[in-house]
């Protein structure tokens, strides 16, 4: 009785909590799972705020103040409802607003007389197109399709850039049409294939009516921060990959600041590595092609680190967009411009033009930009003349690349000459700024340098973890200014050799105590761990029939698994990233690690999956588009199949001893499955946050649930199971969102 009474409390409990993320809808959200993402559908969204009288007050201080920009002050959260028309039903959701932008010109009066804002909304229950936290702009103060089109473009070319669409929208009792922008935030990356990480950005903190200084005086001293303050909080690995890569973002900030803000640096922000060099120098390019610069300002950049990648990428931010106009910027004899250009060869610049004129992408654009800005003539019209100018205007930079003479520039790499110049900067200011320099980091505390910046004695101290992440994202350290400055000398962060070698168009990467045999003749290749978290990764391969044999560690309990991931972002014993298989095989035996195989970012088709003695999960697919003949997990402590995020198509599934689940499909997943079988596990098929499964004969023994299709995060929505035929004694399990359809078979509680 005790142990049901348990379960009735967690069962209402799990109810609660799918109830207040998912908010009210009209509609089963698995029924409309691609119509959810298609902004035709979104008819209007209406913002009721119940402090009326507050906000328009709020609203009135903005337009009467004396400052040209909007100040802090007046950028308070208001409690909201957002009631969000589809037209297929309607949903409600509870929300924080606040007013939003620089300058004035986010905020204005209609013909009736009545204020109308952009405004910057945070949903604390469901989401609108997967966005929690988003902009509704009046759409001057972006463009309008100007930037619908521009981030539809970056996208194309695998940038990082957000869904931005026109919508109807009515804030109290003032309507307009909006443009609807999601934040840089996971939802962003997972839109875009990328897993959670941080995000960084310029930060404007003493660029805005800072005190008695003028807008932007004190722009020589403002430096980067970290947006998603979250992540870093989650546990040691992500702390540590924030802290690598904050370090390296202050880097590049101090030596913009170092170099006189030219333009030219600006183009260069972030030179770090070959990757990192490419992606942003062909950013840049295709910014001032749409005549974007205003998105390449230090305080404007936003920044992705990727870890498994081990670079940056640069996401889209305010370019200020003018698609429609020949790019006159820079003279012929513009010196800066110039060294810009000399980054590059024509046949780059000629690849980016490329993949802005064929019949195919320019039609599957086109088709993607009417959805966002309207089917119209005139959307029509401003698509074709902006494509034909944005190409233009690549040919006038492949002109001017040819004629120039190469100049071999180097941006000015001296890190503690760079800290010290920014100190003199903020004596010169009279600004008493804590600095903070790591020294190692131990046991959940950071040992740093501590010392102000109008006082040359410094001390060593151990901060928090917390405390130090507000260090990144707030710069604030007890309540005063602090700032965190790179330390070349600090080995706290360092992190262990790697092995690295070439390998069938592309590279494995493993950890250097991993033991690992090729046979090219044979096309076999034998891993073995020699510690219990030795990990190996193949990156950007060609998997042709090969056959892949990994033993790990027999598992054990261990009580130091604190993330899903280590240091270097990978959850998989057995790791695959941007791989194409065909006709392979793998098989592994043990596994230490989150995942004992993990599959990203890939596609193909494989004949075997083999998973026996895994730590937690046994197989874990992730963005992927995979076909596979036949999947066999024994004993997996969590998991035994987890898919997200992709298409998978399996024949034939064997799993028995799943901690958890036989098999879990999330995250705006597609399954198809021939014959599944899951013996003595908790859950058979579990389906959920928009994915759909379809399975023509599931079986299963010594199980408690049969199927389960639920919401489990609040971007996404409910599951959708269609099983043909079922062979199952045990429970099934629907939320409000959610469908199961049971053809035929027996199934018995």
């Amino acid at each position: 009785m005790a142990h049901f009474k348990k379960k009735l409390l967690f069962t209402f409990l799990c109810f609660l909590y799918t109830q207040n993320i998912s908010g009210a809808c009209t509609f089963k959200s698995s029924l409309f799972s691609k119509e959810l993402q298609n902004p035709q559908n979104l008819l209007s969204i209406e913002v009721q705020i119940p402090d009326s009288r507050k906000w328009v007050i709020n609203s009135l201080k903005i337009v009467t103040g004396r400052t040209k920009n909007i100040q802090k002050k007046y950028k308070d959260n208001f409690p909201a409802k957002i009631k969000a028309t589809y037209n297929f039903g309607v949903c409600n959701f509870d929300a924080r607003i606040r007013q939003n932008g620089d300058w004035k010109d986010h905020i204005r009066l209609t013909d009736e007389g009545k204020l109308l804002s952009s405004i910057d909304v945070k949903l604390t229950t469901g989401n609108i197109l997967n966005s929690v936290r988003f902009k509704l702009l009046l759409p001057e103060t972006r463009g309008s399709k100007n930037e619908i089109l521009g981030s539809l473009i970056l996208r194309h070319l695998n940038f990082l850039s957000p869904e931005t669409f026109l919508v109807q929208a009515t804030i109290n009792d003032s309507s307009g049409t909006f443009l609807f922008q999601e934040n840089a935030e996971k939802e962003l990356l997972e839109r875009n294939l990328r897993r959670e990480g941080p995000i960084f950005e310029g930060d404007e903190k003493l660029i805005w009516s800072y005190k008695n200084f003028k807008n932007f005086d004190l722009e020589n001293v403002s430096l980067a921060k970290l947006v998603n303050d979250n992540w870093p909080s989650k546990g040691d690995n992500s702390f540590i990959i924030t802290l690598n890569a904050y370090q390296e973002i202050q880097r590049a900030y101090l030596q913009y600041a170092n170099s006189n803000l030219s333009d030219a640096d600006t183009f260069r922000l972030i030179e770090l590595n070959d990757n990192t060099t490419r992606d942003f120098k062909n950013y840049a390019l295709l910014l001032l092609a749409m005549n974007g610069s205003h998105g390449l300002r230090p305080h404007n950049r936003k920044f992705y680190f990727n870890a498994i990648e081990k670079k940056f990428e640069p996401i889209y931010y305010d370019g200020d967009l003018s698609l429609l106009t020949k790019f006159t910027k820079f003279s012929d004899n513009d010196e800066e411009f110039k060294a810009f250009l000399s980054l590059f060869t024509p046949n780059e610049i000629l690849k980016l033009y490329n993949k802005l004129s064929s019949e195919k992408d320019i039609a599957r654009l086109q088709d993607l930009f009417l959805l966002r800005a309207g089917n119209t003539p005139s959307s029509r019209l401003f698509f074709k003349t902006s494509l034909n100018q944005i190409t233009e205007n690549l040919n006038i930079f492949l002109a001017r690349n040819k004629k120039i003479e190469r100049i071999d520039v180097k941006l000015d790499n001296r890190p503690l000459m760079h800290n010290q110049n920014f100190i003199e900067r903020l004596k010169k200011n009279n600004l008493d700024v804590s600095l903070i320099e790591l020294i190692a980091f131990k046991e959940h505390e950071s040992h740093v340098w501590r010392y102000n910046s109008l006082e040359p004695d410094r001390y060593k101290e151990n901060i928090s973890n917390e405390d130090l992440i507000s260090v990144m994202s707030k710069t604030m350290l007890e309540k005063n200014h602090a700032v965190l400055l790179p330390n070349l000398n600090s080995s706290a962060l360092a992190t262990e050799f790697l092995y690295n070698q070439s390998f069938l168009d592309g590279d494995i990467l493993a950890s250097e105590t991993m033991k690992l045999e090729i046979d090219q003749k044979n096309k076999k290749i034998l891993i073995k761990q020699t510690r219990s978290n030795d990990w190996i990764l193949f990156k950007g391969t060609s998997l042709i029939g090969w056959s892949i044999d990994f033993h790990g560690l027999k598992p054990v309990l261990r009580n130091d698994f604190l993330q899903r991931f280590n240091i270097y972002g990978l959850t998989g014993c057995l790791n695959f990233i941007n791989t194409t298989f065909k006709k392979s095989n793998i098989k592994i035996s043990n596994g230490q690690c989150e995942d004992s195989l993990n599959i990203m970012n890939s596609k193909g088709s494989l004949n075997l999956i083999d998973v026996t003695n895994s730590f937690s999960d046994g197989v874990d697919f992730d963005f992927s588009n995979i076909s596979i003949d036949s999947i066999s997990i024994l004993n997996s402590k969590n998991d035994c199949i987890d898919v997200s995020g992709g298409t998978y198509k399996v024949k034939k599934i064997i799993s028995d001893g799943c901690g958890d689940k036989g098999l879990s499909i999330g995250e705006r997943s597609s399954f198809f499955g021939d014959n599944i079988t899951v013996n003595n596990s908790n859950i058979g098929i579990s389906t959920k946050d928009l994915s759909y499964t379809s399975v023509q004969i599931m079986s299963a023994l010594s199980i408690k649930t049969c199927l389960e299709a639920i919401q489990k995060k609040q971007e996404f929505g409910g599951g959708y199971i269609d099983i043909n035929e079922m062979h199952c004694k045990g429970a099934i399990s629907q939320d409000d969102h959610s469908i199961i359809n049971l053809n035929s078979g027996t199934h018995e509680l």
